[in-house]
């Protein structure tokens, strides 16, 4: 029979256990695990640190680690949010791993237990459903660039434990642009905004930080209401995307203006798969460097406009369109709140999709 024990105390040794959980349970094309954010977190080092308070736990079976998962707590926020869960599939574990959790959350007073949530909204959260619950290690299809990811049984562990779901999101997987494809009603959004003065406009990499502060006005008015949302400082979020600088290519950022304020952007990346959470080398970088050039499939990743032109988003997403005809390109929207109109967007193109939840569980 086996021994199953709980560590807690944040110190060296649970660090170890923590982070050497990941690679155990993974490919290397599959792992989704940002070591060095995962460090900062545990460490208290992270850029987003001050903004909250986090209690780690890992299961050990027979003393080797099996489970584990971070408790988020926020001032006067009763719920708490649970995140970096990975295991085996090993019930047992995880029901051991949730009941600590669980005590923890109660004695601090919170109400209910909403995940993942990797710490913020800014770090990651989601967890991607399968279609089937089969219990294998392996996940077949390598994680997009920005993608929640884990494996295929991850819902069954948790719904074992209590959990059900919050919130349901969706990504489109869409085929390449034909050359001679036209969307009509994003073509007539266009015209529209274009004869009321709007112009859509590409990233300009000499005015990046300008152009990224205004998108931060944007961004944080339309997805106050995102469920984990957390509000965070201009220039914290300046800190967090300015890697984004190095990736995107400029020609895939769709930027519209009226009377020289911005009014929407539509941010679209290569597709790196996880490359980007491995610490940079100069292979690394070189094969970066190509795939931005050479990008057999980008992923549309952020798409907001001002809520006082309805409409907007369409035209932006027909600039996009444009350019995936021109490259010819596999893509993907990313990571849509389900209902929302943009899932509707060239549905003609779409080719599959994959979903992704919030779960949640009420505490005593």
């Amino acid at each position: 029979m086996s021994d199953y024990r709980t560590i807690s105390e944040n110190n060296p040794a649970l660090r170890k256990a923590f982070l050497a959980l990941p690679k155990r349970l993974y490919t290397r094309k599959s792992c989704p695990q940002d070591r060095k954010c995962e460090e900062q977190i545990l460490e208290g080092s992270h850029l987003l640190s001050s903004d909250f308070t986090v209690y780690p736990f890992v299961v050990l079976r027979d003393g080797v680690p099996v489970s584990r998962c971070i408790l988020t707590v926020y001032t006067e926020d009763k719920e708490g949010y649970f995140g970096f869960f990975e295991s085996e599939y090993d019930p047992e574990a995880v029901k051991a791993l949730f009941s600590s959790v669980e005590k923890k959350a109660e004695a601090l007073g919170l109400t209910g237990l909403t995940g993942p949530v990797n710490a913020s909204f800014w770090i990651g959260y989601r967890l991607k459903i399968y279609r089937t619950d089969i219990r294998k290690r392996a996940v077949i299809v390598p994680p997009y660039t920005g993608e929640p990811y884990n494996l295929n049984y991850y819902a069954l562990l948790l719904e074992g434990c209590g959990f059900s779901v919050s919130e349901r999101y969706v990504s489109n997987h869409f085929s390449p642009v034909p050359s001679d494809y036209y969307n009509k009603k994003l073509e007539k959004r266009r015209r529209q905004f274009a004869e009321k003065g709007f112009v859509i406009r590409n990233l300009d990499l000499k005015k990046y930080e300008e152009t990224m502060r205004g998108v931060y006005r944007l961004l944080i008015e339309l997805y106050s209401d995102f469920p984990a949302f957390r509000m965070i400082s201009e220039e914290k979020f300046m800190e967090l995307f300015a890697s984004y600088r190095l990736i995107v290519n400029p020609e895939m950022v769709k930027l519209a203006y009226v009377e020289n304020q911005m009014a929407g952007f539509f941010i679209c990346v290569p597709d790196y798969g996880n490359a980007l959470y491995s610490g940079l080398s100069f292979r690394l970088i070189h094969s970066l460097l190509w795939t931005k050039k050479h990008a057999k499939r980008y992923v549309l990743l952020y798409l907001g406009a001002d809520a006082k032109y309805p409409g907007l988003g369409s035209a932006l997403a027909d600039a996009v369109v444009e350019e995936l005809r021109k490259n010819r390109a596999l893509s993907i929207g990313a990571l849509i709140h389900e209902h929302k109109v943009t899932q509707n967007y060239v549905k003609d193109l779409t080719i599959g999709a994959e979903k992704y939840v919030l779960v949640r569980r009420p505490l005593k």
